[in-house]
């Protein structure tokens, strides 16, 4: 076993895939051979300068991703550096944020969008949006780590699947178990038909464990084929990337946790986020969990959503504060002709008609049917 097998074993398979790409680009790039790199007494800050430069057209959070990796894996291997040379080293690329200004889909476009699926493309992305796992998370679910009986469905997200290696739990909405259900009757039959097609190059068969039996490569494919069908192929101008790209399904699960009101602690620890959480973070116990999910669960809704009164809702605001504008009128003309004693009943009320005529007139009062 090599030094870069060693570094990324036991990390989640997501991880590792990554890890073994970016110090095998690392070593491509500095031109030598990982069995030998740690005896020749090299200049390792040039290599690690020469990577850098060598990464700068990326986006930054993929440069980044990369150069810590290697500045991990050369400390792993008694090779430190001062941290000064690493910040210098992170001044010279421009912008530390995703170059990609993606798009949150509401619950209407998620609906359009899932409407061309299958109930396999329909439970694996409507768990996603209920759930804010990370695709690759989902794709490593078994059976045994959904309880369906529980309310809301309990997901128990195993440690060696998440991307910090901590075992979480969050939950999936009804909508989703409902399809979830329907593509287990399908499951099964999905893998013999991949059996059929590809041969002995499909590493599938009906022992495999996982839910939904195949790679992210797969889950990219099936995404980009129902943004394509319902017309959501917006792209970045500058990177080139959809900006309804799959990941979006997370932060769609974040902002309506949030607008819901739900703590931000609370849906964070759901989604896994616990490296980006405040010093005041907490364990937080299930059964407030699960208290604070059946609080937003409705706003996650795509195909059970309630209908949208907020036009109707702000028409009856209107309504009501004409309503008291004219009250307010009325009652200042009754005011006015009151204060006229001596004035006949016939009197006052033609001049009350009269008055509420030019309040009318003025736009003082308006008269709705």
């Amino acid at each position: 076993m090599n030094k870069i097998e060693l570094f990324v074993q036991h990390r989640p398979k997501n991880t590792m895939k990554n890890y073994t790409a970016f110090l095998n680009q690392y070593f491509r790039v500095v031109d030598a051979d990982v069995k030998t790199y740690f005896d020749n007494g090299r200049e390792y800050k040039q290599d690690i300068e020469k990577y850098w430069y060598s990464q700068l057209e990326r986006p930054p959070l993929t440069r980044n991703a990369r150069i810590s990796c290697v500045k991990t894996f050369l400390e792993e291997n008694n090779v430190e550096f001062e941290h000064s040379f690493w910040r210098r080293l992170k001044r010279r690329g421009k912008g530390s944020r995703a170059m990609t200004i993606d798009k949150k889909p509401t619950n209407e476009q998620l609906k359009k969008i899932l409407l061309h699926g299958t109930v396999h493309d329909k439970a694996m992305f409507l768990i996603a949006c209920s759930s804010g796992m990370r695709i690759a998370e989902i794709l490593e679910l078994k059976e045994c780590d959904i309880d369906m009986k529980s309310n809301p469905v309990m997901v128990r997200v195993r440690g060696e699947t998440t991307k910090n290696g901590n075992p979480r739990i969050t939950f999936i909405s009804n909508e989703a178990k409902d399809c979830l259900e329907e593509w287990m009757k399908e499951r099964e039959n999905y893998i013999d038909v991949a059996i059929r097609k590809t041969g002995n190059l499909c590493k599938k068969d009906r022992k495999d464990g996982t839910i939904f039996p195949h790679g992210y490569n797969v889950a990219w494919m099936r995404w980009k084929s129902l943004i394509t069908k319902s017309g959501f192929t917006e792209r970045d101008p500058t990177t080139n990337r959809y900006l309804y790209h799959i990941h979006v399904l997370r932060k769609f699960f974040e902002s309506k946790m949030a607008v819901a009101g739900v703590p931000k602690d609370v849906y964070e620890d759901m989604a896994g986020h616990e490296g980006y959480l405040s010093g005041s973070y907490r364990r937080i116990d299930e059964r407030e969990l699960i208290d604070a999910y059946k609080k937003g669960v409705k706003s996650l809704l795509v195909f059970e959503t309630s209908p949208d009164l907020t036009e109707v809702n702000e028409q009856l605001q209107n309504k009501e504060i004409q309503i008291s504008n004219m009250q307010q009128e009325i009652h200042n003309l009754r005011n006015q002709i009151g204060g006229l004693r001596n004035l006949d009943e016939e009197t006052s009320r033609k001049l009350f008609e009269t008055l509420l005529a030019e309040a009318i007139r003025s736009g003082k009062v308006v008269l709705k049917k």
